[in-house]
């Protein structure tokens, strides 16, 4: 048997804990969740357990387009320059808050997606984001 060999049947690493649904799996373009345009999905395999977590949509070429397309109308848009620094300051803190308040439920994910401890990602991953 090789070192980082496992035995049938045996994650190679505890699976990470605790759980939390994967429950957004489409494109988010323009300010809302949708399919591929194809509406296609891909298989998301937790390399831990070689098991199916998730399916998300494939996104195309033609989505690629929609999205930057939906970047550039934001870009140009008064929506963030038309800010003033306090106020997208307030928005920054804000999406900080949103990082303390989820950041087990983002570790957990980032271990799944990954295949890393748990531990590992609540340490190493969340505090850098």
């Amino acid at each position: 048997m090789k070192i980082c060999e496992k035995t049938p049947g045996t994650p190679a690493v505890t699976p990470a804990r605790p759980s939390y649904p994967i429950d957004r799996t489409g494109l988010y373009i323009d300010g809302q969740w949708r399919d591929s345009t194809s509406g296609k999905t891909f298989a998301v395999i937790d390399p831990t357990t070689e098991e199916e977590i998730a399916r998300l949509a494939e996104g195309t070429a033609e989505d690629v387009d929609l999205a930057v397309q939906a970047a550039r109308r934001a870009f140009v848009s008064d929506a963030w320059g038309g800010l003033s620094g306090h106020q997208r300051g307030e928005i920054l803190w804000r999406v900080g808050d949103l990082f303390l308040r989820y950041g087990e439920e983002l570790a957990y994910l980032q271990a799944k997606e990954m295949g890393r401890l748990f531990r590992d990602s609540m340490s190493v991953d969340v505090p850098h984001l």
